[in-house]
């Protein structure tokens, strides 16, 4: 294992890996872990993350002056936002690590994490998380999260779009319509200054069984599922975040809708 950087390391020269977490530092190792496929960027930010924690997505050809002074691309909605919740309190998984790493994979263009913790209620949790920008397909961001308890625990898992954008220098995006398209959400906004149209999807590929009840309070869109785990079960939750723009496709949201409509699974993009 070669030593990069404090609490940064290698063991093959293609994965950058770290054991070490910094909530103060989250600005930067978003930044350090970053994925991106030339269309877009996903910084390098957990399911979790919100705005406080520096998550965002940027989108090619959306530049915007917010602030009147500083021109820079947009940010749009996660819709990769995932949250884990025990007795209706959602889960701080670094904060309470037992064991915790993550990485960069340069040679397959992906980043990840693995964490064990213990719940407020003495559950102990191991949470798998790996995302990457599609080559296949530009407009695609894609995530397999998975989380596994040692012993027997009912959990609800909130799947759907943060609507609450990060960004440097301001608010680039109107406010958001909402949409649906069978069991997918979506949303459509357009930049201030050129009112370029940019839609997102949230497309889930594997849902985990369980209850679901929809969910909107203006920040967040989606649905909780109500997981009913038992011991050393492993809960698969994958799912695709689809970015499409006016300068895309005189019909961006027509053209997102398409796109979840071909996808079948996480491993072929």
């Amino acid at each position: 294992m070669k030593k990069l950087a404090p609490h940064m390391m290698t063991d093959d020269g293609w994965t950058l890996k770290t054991d070490h977490f910094d909530a103060i530092a989250a600005i930067h190792e978003g930044s350090n872990f970053m994925i991106g496929n030339g269309y877009l960027g996903y910084r390098g930010t957990f399911a979790e993350a919100r705005k406080a924690d520096y998550a965002a997505c940027v989108v090619t050809d959306t530049w915007d002056m917010a602030d009147g002074k500083w021109v820079e691309l947009s940010t749009v909605p996660n819709a990769l936002f995932t949250v884990l919740f025990e007795d209706g309190e959602p889960l701080n998984p670094q904060e309470e690590a037992a064991s915790f790493a993550r990485y960069l994979n340069l040679k397959r263009a992906c980043s990840g994490r693995h964490v064990t913790f213990k719940t407020p209620q003495g559950h102990r949790i191991i949470i798998k998380e790996e995302k990457f920008a599609s080559a296949e397909n530009r407009h695609l961001v894609m995530m397999r999260y998975t989380f596994e308890a040692e012993a027997t625990v009912s959990l609800k898992l909130f799947s759907g779009i943060d609507l609450d954008v990060w960004s440097l220098n301001g608010k680039h995006l109107s406010e958001p319509t909402v949409f649906k398209h069978g069991e997918d959400y979506g949303i459509i906004a357009e930049t201030g200054q050129s009112k370029i149209p940019v839609v997102v999807m949230e497309k889930v590929l594997t849902m985990p069984k369980g209850e679901v009840r929809p969910y909107e309070d203006g920040q967040d869109i989606g649905r909780f599922i109500t997981v009913n785990m038992q011991a050393d079960q492993t809960v698969v939750l994958e799912k695709a975040m689809i970015v499409v723009t006016g300068h895309d496709s005189p019909k961006p949201q027509e053209k997102a809708i398409e796109i979840a409509d071909a996808l079948t699974n996480y491993a072929s993009h």
